[in-house]
């Protein structure tokens, strides 16, 4: 049996729907919230698909879907991402860095670890043959400059495509 005394309302922040939740008759609804209703939506062929492309509040002041038709793609016909070398010449990695500008912060990182690291590292990093995509200076350096795993991960492919 459907409770009449329950109407669904939706929070919308930045173009879309963040929250439905439904609300008693006699409950006050608070600010940002309206009126919601699902939409179904529109009947396609086998070749596409329908998808939620926002929001918008109808003549009747309820919020419901824009749905918007586009072709299936095969995700199975989709390359794979590309991977990632386990490990690329130290001097592809620094070349990399320094055309991004941030090439000079490795040295400030190095001169921040305690011994005997610092030594080690500076050791690695002025005269190693590669570096490894697991290394903890490569953590660390991320860490430092807010670089997310994928920056790392583009910077190891970019070092490895120079020859």
């Amino acid at each position: 049996m459907i409770d009449t005394d329950k109407r669904k309302y939706a929070m919308i922040a930045n173009g879309t729907v963040a929250m439905v939740r439904e609300f008693s008759l006699a409950d006050a609804i608070p600010d940002g919230w309206v009126m919601y209703r699902d939409t179904l939506p529109p009947v396609v062929d086998a070749d596409h698909e329908a998808v939620v492309s926002g929001y918008a509040v109808d003549a009747l002041g309820y919020c419901t879907q824009n749905w918007i038709v586009t072709p299936k793609v095969d995700t199975q016909a989709l390359p794979p991402p590309p991977t990632v070398p386990v490990e690329v010449p130290l001097w592809a990695f620094r070349a990399v860095l320094t055309v991004r500008g941030i090439n000079t912060q490795v040295d400030g990182l190095i001169a921040s670890l305690p011994e005997p690291d610092r030594t080690v590292a500076r050791t690695q990093w002025e005269f190693g043959n590669y570096i490894v995509r697991g290394h903890p200076l490569i953590a660390a350096l991320g860490a430092q400059i807010g670089m997310t795993t994928a920056d790392i991960d583009e910077v190891f492919r970019l070092a490895s495509s120079l020859k």
